[in-house]
C-alpha cells in the first residue's frame, strides 16, 4: 500500500486537469487492447520488450487508422548495430465487455560471428506476436486483462546450421487487476512471466510483479500518464511510466 500511496502522489498535481473516461485500461503485465486513436499519439511498452525492458524502449506509436496503430522504439536507432524495429497492433474485437487484439513486432540488429575461420555480420532477427483480452467486469470497478505471447530470433547466416540452431522461441503469459478508484484514476497490479531483458528470445523466463497508478487529463498534452514499479524474482527492479498524448 506504500507504493500506490507513493505513486499516487506523483500524479497529484495531474489532478486539476483531469477529465473522466469510462472503460479505460491500463495495464502493467499485459496490452491494453484498445488502440491509440486515428492521428493520435502514444509512448508505451513495445510487443518486443516486457517488464524487464527500461521504459526508455518503450513505442512511439501513432493510430493510422481506427482500430491500427503502428510503431517504432526510437532509442535503438542509437546503436549503430541496429538496423530497424517496428510494431503493429489492431483492435480485431470492440465489444461493451471484451475487447481482443493482436500485436506484431520485429527488431533487427546486426552482429558479428566466426563463420569457418571467417568474420560474418550477418542480422540477428526478433519478432513477436501476441494477443491479448481486456474484459471489462459488468456492474463493477474492475476490469481483468490478459495476454499471451511468442517471441522468436535467427540470427541470418550464410551457414545454413548456424541459421538453422540459432533459431529460439519464447512464450511469454501477463495477467492484470485493474480498479478504477474514481472517475479519472485508476490502480493496476499485475503479474507477468517474461523474458529477463525483454530484447531477445535468448533469454531465462521469470516471474515478476508490479503496481501502477494512472490518471485521465481529457485533450492534454500529456493526456493518460501512467507510473508504476516492478519486481522480478531475479531481483531487477524496473520503474514504468507510459501516457498518451491529446486523447479525447
Amino acid at each position: 500500500m506504500k507504493l500506490i500511496s507513493l505513486l499516487s502522489v506523483l500524479l497529484i498535481f495531474f489532478v486539476k486537469n483531469s477529465d473522466a473516461k469510462k472503460d479505460m485500461f491500463n495495464p502493467i503485465a499485459t496490452i491494453n487492447a484498445t488502440t491509440v486513436d486515428k492521428g493520435k499519439f502514444s509512448f508505451a511498452r513495445a510487443p518486443l520488450g516486457n517488464l524487464n525492458t527500461t521504459f526508455l524502449a518503450s513505442s512511439l506509436n501513432y493510430g493510422l487508422f481506427d482500430r491500427f496503430e503502428i510503431g517504432t522504439a526510437p532509442i535503438f536507432y542509437l546503436s549503430s548495430e541496429h538496423k530497424g524495429n517496428y510494431n503493429l497492433k489492431a483492435l480485431v474485437y470492440d465489444g461493451d465487455i471484451t475487447k481482443w487484439s493482436f500485436s506484431a513486432g520485429s527488431l533487427i540488429f546486426e552482429t558479428e560471428i566466426e563463420n569457418n575461420g571467417e568474420i560474418e555480420n550477418p542480422d540477428v532477427e526478433m519478432s513477436i506476436v501476441q494477443l491479448a483480452v481486456n474484459i471489462h467486469v459488468p456492474d463493477s470497478l474492475f476490469t481483468v486483462g490478459l495476454s499471451a505471447g511468442r517471441s522468436c530470433g535467427q540470427i541470418d547466416s550464410k551457414n545454413v546450421y548456424v541459421k538453422i540452431y540459432s533459431f529460439r522461441c519464447k512464450d511469454e503469459t501477463g495477467f492484470d487487476l485493474q480498479y478504477q478508484y474514481n472517475d479519472d484514476l485508476w490502480i493496476t497490479l499485475g503479474q507477468g512471466r517474461n523474458r529477463e531483458a525483454g530484447i531477445t528470445p535468448y533469454e531465462s523466463i521469470v516471474n515478476g510483479y508490479g503496481a501502477a497508478v494512472t490518471l485521465f487529463r481529457k485533450a492534454k498534452l500529456i493526456s493518460r500518464p501512467s507510473l508504476g514499479y516492478y519486481v522480478s524474482e531475479n531481483g531487477e527492479n524496473m520503474f514504468l511510466m507510459t501516457t498518451t498524448f491529446y486523447e479525447n
